[in-house]
């Protein structure tokens, strides 16, 4: 009968539960399983960029051009955001900041 149990309860342990129990491998983390997941999202990427290349409907040198001109307009583009971005929380932090010093010495 007390052997019945064990087999039991053997039958329902999976590989997780036995490892725990042994010591040798815990559950997996998200971190354990972001990795793999990361790995095939770029494998993907690379797949589909290559095949896009492939079929483009423009020869080589006009499709590395035409990509090396949108990357220097995303470039200008960027640069301009960040600059008016910069400008304007410039603008809002001499506006907002309140006044920190005194504006006559006093005493220390």
């Amino acid at each position: 009968m007390a052997r019945e149990n064990i087999m039991e309860k053997l039958r329902n342990y999976d590989k997780g539960d036995l490892l725990s129990a042994l010591g040798i491998e815990t559950d997996a983390g998200w971190a354990d399983m972001f990795g793999p997941v990361l790995g095939a999202f770029g494998v993907g990427l690379l797949v589909g960029s290559g095949l896009g290349l492939l079929f483009a409907p423009q020869p080589g040198r006009e499709l590395r051009q035409g990509i090396r001109q949108k990357l220097s307009r995303g470039a200008k583009k960027a640069k301009e955001m960040g600059e008016q971005y910069a400008s304007s929380y410039a603008d809002r932090q001499d506006t907002n900041a309140p006044n920190v010093l005194p504006s006559t010495p006093g005493p220390m």
